[in-house]
């Protein structure tokens, strides 16, 4: 989980994010909902799960899912960038 092509592209180009990658995504796990964490979200599942919406919705709808997949994804590769 948490295979993003501008994830991948960090890695490709910074191999240490790999480490960074592993790092952040146990804490995202920790922190997730139980019964694997205390009760945040999973923005790796929000991403997952913002996609697969965006597949079956409206154009109207999937202008403000493209948006915040994009911002989650933003997110998520930040976080990655800040543990290295």
């Amino acid at each position: 989980m948490g295979e993003f092509e501008v994830v991948l592209e960090l890695i490709a180009a910074h191999p240490e994010a790999k480490i960074a990658k592993a790092q952040v995504d146990k804490l995202i796990d920790l922190a997730s909902g139980p019964p694997r964490g205390t009760g945040v979200q999973n923005i790796r599942e929000i991403i997952i799960q913002d996609k697969m919406t965006f597949d079956v919705s409206s154009d109207e709808w999937q202008d403000f899912l493209k948006n915040k997949i994009m911002n989650n994804i933003e997110r998520y590769f930040y976080l990655i960038v800040f543990a290295m």
